[in-house]
């Protein structure tokens, strides 16, 4: 089970779209955004391309989404607690944007064990993120 990566918002949404419809409620943000994208296009936040993502559980549900539209942080919809140690594995996050029992889920493992610098002691900024592959997904 890993997150899936693309800057293509159609792939997002064939991919995702039914999980985020299904709790409209709990992902009306990342609903919000990616309605403007299709809309207006990928540079509708900005002149970089998005990031949009998705996490499959082990029946292969669509069990958690991430939105990022540069240069704003991550925007996390639903997300199972069990897709937040493959997030922090996959991307550099030093902000987000998530529901008070995800950001916390994720803070705690970003802070890992004692004595063990995590990923929330890079630089505030930090910008690294995979290679993008145009109109495709992106590898984790």
């Amino acid at each position: 089970m890993t997150w899936t990566f693309t800057d293509d918002v159609d792939v997002f949404l064939d991919a995702a779209g039914a999980s985020l419809a299904a709790r409209p409620a709990e992902n009306t943000l990342v609903l919000t955004v990616t309605a403007t994208l299709r809309r207006n296009g990928p540079h509708a936040y900005g002149d970089r391309v998005p990031l949009l993502g998705w996490w499959r559980d082990a029946d292969g549900e669509v069990a958690g989404t991430l939105v990022q539209t540069p240069p704003y942080p991550p925007l996390l919809g639903t997300v199972a607690p069990e897709a937040v140690a493959p997030l922090t594995a996959s991307l550099p996050l030093t902000r987000i944007n998530a529901d008070r029992a995800t950001a916390e889920a994720l803070a705690a493992d970003l802070a890992g064990p004692p004595g063990r610098p995590g990923a929330a002691a890079l630089p505030a900024g930090d910008a690294r993120r995979p290679g993008t592959v145009a109109g495709g997904t992106r590898p984790p």
